[in-house]
């Protein structure tokens, strides 16, 4: 699995064919955009370049 630079998310428990963890290779222009509780961890970035991120709670009022 790489690592470097990439985020993963982590949902529900593993179990048999059941995939718990779900690696991101963001690239260029890419925004993710995820719900709060939605349990993640972004892995250092060592790579050429730079990694902008912000982090902001938004409401949807229907």
């Amino acid at each position: 699995m790489k690592t470097n630079g990439t985020i993963d998310f982590i949902n529900g428990q593993k179990g048999f064919l059941s995939k718990s963890i779900y690696n991101v290779v963001p690239k260029i222009r890419d925004l993710l955009i995820f719900p709060n509780y939605l349990m993640h961890t972004a892995y250092p970035f060592n790579i050429e370049g730079e990694r902008r991120s912000f982090s902001f709670n938004a409401k949807i009022i229907l």
